[in-house]
């Protein structure tokens, strides 16, 4: 992430978290087998094509996993899900008393 924030794209291993952060050709370079090879090649494929990334719109994706946007997008959810509840919880009064909470 600190390599998107700055607006340079990763040249990782396309497996695991790395494919929820990234965007391929356009964020990243990923390469598909974990070889000396692989490697290699995606840094060549990187040195050919290093003016074709945008370096704002790297910037700009990387920070959808600012912490402030996590927070935010987290309060919202969790402010959504006890409105819910909460509304749940008025509607009470169609469960027999016999419930237990």
């Amino acid at each position: 992430m600190e390599a998107q924030l700055s607006g340079r794209p990763v040249i990782a291993y396309g497996h695991g978290g790395i494919l929820e952060t990234t965007v391929p050709n356009k964020t990243s370079i990923l390469f598909k087998e974990q070889t000396p090879a692989a490697l290699i090649d995606a840094v060549k494929e990187f040195e050919s094509r290093e003016n074709s990334f945008d370096p704002n719109v790297i910037r700009s994706y990387a920070l959808k996993f600012d912490k402030t946007v996590f927070m935010q997008k987290f309060r919202e959810y969790v402010l959504s899900e006890y409105t819910l509840w909460k509304e749940n919880l008025l509607n009470l009064d169609t469960i027999p008393n016999k419930a237990i909470f």
